[in-house]
């Protein structure tokens, strides 16, 4: 079976870095995925250890990401009523942008160059 999404887009909210009951790092975040010209979908996701590091560390509301990982399910129970979770369990994530440099007040065109080396096929 294979069970395997790749998305590509902005986090909507700024990544809050938690722990587990047991510590192990985590960040739930939503990511706004553009559907066509007019619509997007806002992906809840979850990423842990030190991909959930990585994301508070280099990333805030707005960041352009893209993220591999899996679709995981789970059903809680609220008001004696079962409500059923879909989220993206994020395994690697590309940063799409570099670091925004904090001393300038206007945003510069970033430009990425890619050498034949670089890239695998």
């Amino acid at each position: 079976m294979i069970n395997n999404v790749v998305l590509i887009g902005r986090l909507t909210n700024e990544p809050t870095l938690k722990m587990t009951a047991n510590g192990k790092p985590v960040v739930a975040f939503t990511l706004a995925v553009q559907r066509d010209k007019e619509k997007a979908d806002f992906v809840p996701c979850r990423a842990y250890s030190r991909t959930a590091e990585l994301l508070n560390q280099y990333c805030k509301k707005g960041s352009q990401i893209a993220l591999n990982g899996s679709i995981q399910t789970y059903t809680t129970e609220s008001n004696g009523n079962k409500v059923y979770h879909v989220e993206v369990l994020t395994n690697t994530i590309n940063f799409l942008e570099s670091k925004p440099k904090e001393s300038t007040t206007e945003e510069e065109p970033q430009s990425l160059s890619i050498d034949d080396d670089m890239l695998p096929f």
